[in-house]
């Protein structure tokens, strides 16, 4: 029951012990069967490195998580982590440095021997991502330019979560903009249980004024 170790370890997360839950991770990693159960293991260090606000952390241990993908040669997994990290460095207020591992996630996208029939979910996918670049950079004008050509993409996609990051992605773009009444309509369309979502609704109920 090598992922039980997971969910101690994130009991230690939900109290602040976070050295005591990465010791429970690492225990994971040591028992897990393969290399799936090592990159959940190396993904909830991450994630408890992120929750005590040490992101230089995070992203080394999000790094050997790609030497540990690249190993198996897994591409989509390899798309992910590096969009994460990128991510990471946005929320992180470094969206100059994000944009290495959203370029390196995109010319994996490319890869020929990816399914064909999802190369405009993947493309879509990227798009999402360097829009956030752009928006974290004050780069207004340019994201709503992608974020415009990305809806006339929206009725190819077969991914219903792809509409709903896009959806949040351009509800951001509003909010930054102070778009309250705009930012909402688009909130209300992204992924309804997310705490993220809920957050940035919160903060476009309050630029219109509305407390309660």
């Amino acid at each position: 029951f090598f992922n039980s170790h997971r969910g101690v370890g994130n009991n230690y997360v939900y109290k602040g012990q976070f050295s005591k839950a990465r010791e429970s991770y690492q225990q994971m990693y040591d028992k897990a069967p393969d290399d799936a159960g090592r990159d959940l293991a190396l993904l909830s260090m991450v994630d408890s490195y992120i929750a005590e606000g040490n992101t230089d952390k995070a992203l080394e241990t999000n790094d050997r998580r790609l030497q540990l993908a690249e190993k198996s040669g897994e591409i989509p997994v390899l798309i992910g982590i590096n969009s994460l990290s990128g991510n990471i460095l946005i929320e992180s207020g470094k969206p100059d440095d994000a944009a290495k591992y959203f370029a390196a996630a995109d010319k994996l996208r490319a890869d020929p021997s990816l399914p064909a029939s999802l190369s405009v979910n993947r493309k879509f996918g990227g798009m999402i991502d360097n829009s956030r670049m752009m928006i974290a950079r004050g780069d207004f004008d340019a994201a709503r330019k992608q974020l415009d050509d990305m809806g006339k993409m929206m009725p190819t996609l077969t991914n219903p979560n792809l509409e709903r990051n896009y959806h949040e992605a351009y509800g951001m773009l509003e909010l930054k903009q102070k778009n309250y009444p705009k930012a909402l309509e688009h909130l209300s369309k992204a992924d309804q249980t997310s705490p993220y979502v809920w957050y940035h609704q919160a903060a476009a109920y309050e630029g219109t004024g509305d407390k309660k």
